[in-house]
């Protein structure tokens, strides 16, 4: 079997439609589209109240605003109607109609992006294909195929060599409610997955009309970096009709190119980045050569086996030149066409509170060459996230190790069965005394040879270099926070995470301890013993603050200064009263904190 290594106009050319100008416009015009979207949101779910209105994208603290292409043919079932009307391998009268079950909604015969969709919006039941979501833990799976908790083969396993699908649902941000398909949207839909989906939204507090797919190759997609229950998401990939399923026909990114996902947990942000490494096509390889999509390929195999192949030497006249039916699908290693440039928006999970705070960046990706990654303070405490793409200077990985995999029908469920058996009734046998079905059935038991990947790994000797920790926002378009890993084996063209939180000017008195009491020394000496005042302070960056940087007063009075000291206090030898001993802390831009506690000094008559 032959990988293409990279798009190949000469071997492909149906597969390849590049753009005019090779590059997917990023503008920042949103409102039109919000306001489509949310007009969109009102004649789906009513204008009563009781719905709470959606939260301004921009006070996400992860969006997009990348305008996406609009519907096909608006006013009609566009998602059907790019499946022809059909599911895939359902048409009794033409087999071959649709002949991929994902159909891309741009440029349906192109297996690359095209123009990609972008969106944004929250996360709704992530799972793996044929898994409950609540099953804790990643799939043990051999590569063979067997898995120990689960049905493999819930996906068609041929265009699936590096696992079944890890999807999942996206309650889309107002301005993408476009992208979902007319059916989405409809209240009669029965579908149980998806209705199970849109209950699991409504739970989880979203007031969506619908819901979008999300699918990618499992072990293309590290558990590290999938996104969770109710996390913030932003995806951008291929818009495809979803032809596996035809009640109703819906609308999915599948494959995303680049995955943005995360959350918050105090006053940090934390968001997660990774692309797909590879791309698996829908088309399949005889040595080099395209051979079509599932049904045409099966057709042409059965035909070899069963000596019927006009189109290969000593196969035909009944002369078998193979002995068995093999799918070896085309893995394209450069993972996306032309120059693509995806942008995204990070916030912290709350807004300032004080003009001290300081906004600050940790964060490190690997890329490899061809790939670039820029970080820019945009608006107001918000974080731009630039990611660019070039095809003509990407370094291709190496494919991970393959195995040979043997697929009986019986391994998948009855209704793949059905659909694949379909293929390979109708062919004469090479021997006439052995019956047309009886003779399938040989052939089929032998099994069917595929193709099965090892996963991936996110990592590189480099992820250590060039991490970026607590950088003012102002100062990280200045900052070096990528590392370049070309080797073989790092197959991801971008994968890292930025962590976006506000730090701030920080002191606290650790001695004495607030409302603490102190009396004379001794009768008649009106003074206390030395008392010593401890403090800690840093600055923004974590830094110490030390010296003259901490001062210290005793109702408004100047006491001492540092981090550390000891005096006496006047005390009253017949009453007691509280006093307000107060500690400050200025680091060099400035920016100052204090700390405050009570003491109660002197003796009862």
């Amino acid at each position: 079997m032959t990988v293409s290594q990279k798009p190949s106009e000469s071997l492909l050319p149906k597969l390849l439609l590049r753009s005019n100008d090779g590059v997917y416009r990023f503008v920042m015009a949103q409102r039109c589209l919000f306001a489509v979207g949310l007009l969109f949101t009102l004649l789906a779910t009513g204008c009563g109240g009781g719905t709470p209105p959606p939260v301004p994208i921009d006070q996400q603290i992860l969006y997009t605003n990348a305008i996406s292409p609009g519907p096909p043919s608006p006013g009609t079932d566009w998602a059907k109607n790019a499946c022809q009307g059909n599911a895939y391998l359902s048409n009794t009268s033409h087999p071959s109609v649709p002949p991929w079950e994902w159909t891309p909604l741009l440029h349906p015969t192109q297996q690359y992006d095209g123009p990609l969709v972008s969106i944004s919006g929250n996360m709704v039941e992530p799972r793996i294909s044929g898994v409950n979501p609540n099953d804790a833990g990643d799939v043990t799976e051999d590569f063979s195929g067997n898995a120990n908790r689960f049905n493999v083969n819930a996906d068609v396993p041929f265009t699936h060599p590096f696992g079944t699908d890890w999807d999942g649902w996206i309650a889309p941000d107002p301005q993408y409610l476009p992208l979902l398909a007319p059916s989405a949207t409809d209240p009669h839909v029965t579908d149980s997955e998806y209705v199970k989906g849109l209950a699991q939204a409504k739970a989880d507090g979203y007031s969506t009309p619908g819901l979008l797919g999300m699918e990618t190759d499992r072990r293309l997609f590290p558990p590290a970096y999938r996104p969770g229950e109710k996390n913030r998401i932003v995806a951008f990939g291929r818009w495809i009709a979803d032809c596996g399923h035809d009640n109703p026909f819906l609308s999915e990114i599948h494959p995303p190119l680049l995955v943005a996902s995360g959350g918050s947990l105090g006053n940090a942000t934390t968001v997660r980045v990774i692309s797909r490494p590879f791309l698996v096509g829908q088309d399949f390889l005889v040595g080099n050569q395209d051979d079509g999509a599932t049904f045409d390929h099966f057709s042409h195999e059965i035909l070899k086996v069963t000596g019927h192949d006009i189109h290969t030497s000593f196969c035909y006249l009944g002369f078998p030149c193979s002995s068995r039916i093999e799918a070896h699908p085309q893995i394209f290693t450069t993972p996306f066409s032309d120059f693509q440039t995806m942008v995204f928006y990070v916030r912290p999970p709350t807004a300032r509170q004080s003009p001290n705070q300081i906004l600050q960046v940790s964060a490190h990706f690997t890329l490899r060459s061809g790939v670039t990654v820029s970080m820019m303070p945009f608006g107001n405490d918000q974080l731009q996230v630039i990611v660019q793409m070039n095809a003509d200077k990407y370094k291709p990985a190496q494919l991970p190790h393959r195995y040979d995999r043997n697929v009986n029908l019986n391994d998948f469920d009855t209704v793949h069965a059905l659909k694949l058996t379909t293929i390979f009734k109708g062919y004469p046998p090479p021997d006439p005394t052995v019956g047309g079905e009886l003779y399938v059935d040989q052939v089929l038991a032998r099994g069917i040879l595929t193709d099965s990947y090892d996963p991936p790994l996110a990592q590189s000797p480099l992820d250590t270099q060039n991490v970026i920790t607590n950088v003012p926002i102002d100062n990280v378009s200045n900052s070096h926070f990528t590392s370049v890993d070309d080797t073989p084996t790092q197959a991801f063209p971008i994968y890292g995470s930025l962590t976006l939180q506000w730090k701030t000017t920080t002191v606290k008195i650790t001695s004495p301890a607030d409302q603490s009491s102190f009396g004379q020394s001794s009768i008649g000496s009106r003074q206390t013993n030395p008392i010593t005042f401890t403090a800690s302070a840093s600055d923004f960056a974590d830094i110490p603050l030390t010296g003259t940087a901490l001062k210290w007063t005793y109702d408004g009075s100047p006491l001492g200064t540092g981090e550390s000291f000891s005096t006496t206090l006047k005390a009253d030898p017949c009453g007691i009263s509280p006093h307000k001993v107060t500690v400050t802390a200025t680091d060099s831009a400035g920016h100052s904190a204090s700390d405050t506690i009570t003491l109660f000094i002197g003796n009862i008559c």
